[in-house]
């Protein structure tokens, strides 16, 4: 990753709480299930796109320095 760090692998999403109220669901259960669902539909979606971030720089980098982009990952 660049600079070896990435939030949203972390699993650091916004809080969804004050954003979905309470009464649109008709238990408790059901809305706690909604937001884990969004959490988790949103971290794996971040992860993705750091890969794909991180992919297409690799690809760039590799590409002006005149080398392959596996082999320019292979020796990083």
């Amino acid at each position: 990753w660049p600079l070896a760090l990435t939030q949203f692998y972390l699993g650091h999403v916004p809080p969804l709480d004050g954003l979905i109220p309470r009464d649109a669901f008709s238990s408790g259960i059901l809305r706690d299930r909604v937001l884990r669902n969004i959490s988790s539909s949103w971290h794996i979606t971040f992860v993705r796109l750091a890969g794909r971030i991180w992919g297409d720089y690799t690809r760039r980098v590799a590409t002006s320095k005149g080398i392959s982009a596996r082999r320019f990952r292979a020796s990083n």
